[in-house]
């Protein structure tokens, strides 16, 4: 699988959202804890924040216009 890496902007805040969900569930069901109660609508206003005000950076792997879990 070829993977190309980009560095995220504004409009992939839905997509790093929803990769930081994803990462927080899997990391919760294998360690069988629940350390953080995290939700989508918070998660996306939180990026945009601190991708806004510059305190956040984010590369995102593609691989066929896909992002790579």
């Amino acid at each position: 699988m070829k993977i190309e890496f980009k560095k995220a902007n504004l409009n992939d805040v839905d997509i790093i959202s929803s990769l930081v969900i994803q990462l927080t569930q899997e990391i919760c069901e294998r360690t069988e804890e629940q350390y953080f109660d995290i939700d989508l609508d918070g998660t996306i206003a939180n990026c945009q924040k601190l991708l806004s005000a510059g305190h956040y950076t984010a590369i995102i792997g593609w691989s066929n216009n896909t992002p790579v879990l």
